[in-house]
């Protein structure tokens, strides 16, 4: 049954979209995202260079933040040691390219997310934090629908390099906000 309700929501989605020509140009945009860049929850701002175009070459800037607990631990390559839990802020900054006629468009972007990560231990004998500070490219490539009332959704897949560990690392992430 919430299969059906899903695919249900999903098609109406698509459907307002294709069959509302929109009547503004939605060249602005502000939106939650969820994985991806933000690295848990976050809130981005993206923006066509070309205020006159909803498609075309365009900018993002967000913040972000995500947690991680293991009662096994998390190893950090920066201090060399293992820790009970992991905070993530990021803040990535991207280029962006839009393509597609009515409210469908593909999108695809090359950024940078400056993270810093704060990583926390304790036990019965003592506490300790250490801070780390990194930033990694990223390359994004997925779907975005806006429909008519500006309603946004977006979908994709992000991979970024990580340079202390040398490793390529994939992400899907999944955004809803608004665009103006």
């Amino acid at each position: 049954m919430k299969r059906i309700v899903v695919l249900f929501i999903l098609a109406f989605c698509l459907s307002a979209g294709m069959m509302n020509a929109q009547d503004k140009v939605r060249s602005r945009s502000v939106y939650g995202e969820l994985f991806g860049a933000s690295q848990g929850i976050g809130v981005n701002y993206d923006a066509r260079f070309n205020p006159m175009a909803k498609d075309g070459l365009g900018w993002r800037a967000g913040l972000g933040v995500g947690a991680t607990y293991s009662s096994n631990g998390i190893y950090s390559s920066f201090t060399n040691r293992v820790f009970d839990l992991m905070v993530r802020f990021s803040a990535p900054v991207e280029l962006n390219y839009l393509v597609g006629k009515g409210s469908s468009q593909f999108e695809s972007g090359l950024g940078i997310m400056p993270v810093m990560d704060i990583y926390h231990y304790e036990d019965y004998r003592y506490e300790e934090t250490e801070t780390e500070f990194s930033a990694f490219p990223y390359l994004s490539l997925g779907y975005r629908l806006v429909i008519k009332g500006g309603f946004l959704f977006r979908t994709g897949l992000l991979t970024g390099y990580n340079f202390s560990d040398e490793t390529l690392g994939f992400c899907p992430y999944f955004g809803f906000g608004w665009a103006f």
